[in-house]
C-alpha cells in the first residue's frame, strides 16, 4: 500500500523505507530553463535540491498516526 500512495504523490522508493522526489525546478534546472528562489537567495543549486524522507511510516507512534 505504502509503494502505490508514494508513486501517487511522484515519489520513489529508494530502500525499504524510505522516498525521494525530485521538484520542477531540479528538472528544469539541469535542462537550462531557470531555477529556484533557493538558488538566488540562499546559495542552493536547484540541480542538487529535492525532497526526501528517511521514513515512509511514522515513526513517532502518536495517536494522530
Amino acid at each position: 500500500m505504502m509503494k502505490t500512495l508514494a508513486d501517487l504523490k511522484g515519489y520513489q522508493i529508494v530502500g525499504k523505507h524510505s522516498a525521494v522526489k525530485t521538484c520542477l525546478w531540479l528538472k528544469k534546472s539541469l535542462k537550462d530553463q531557470g531555477f529556484c528562489y533557493k538558488q538566488k537567495f540562499y546559495g542552493i543549486s536547484s540541480h542538487r535540491c529535492l525532497q526526501m524522507t528517511p521514513a515512509l511510516i511514522c515513526n513517532l507512534s502518536c495517536i494522530h498516526c
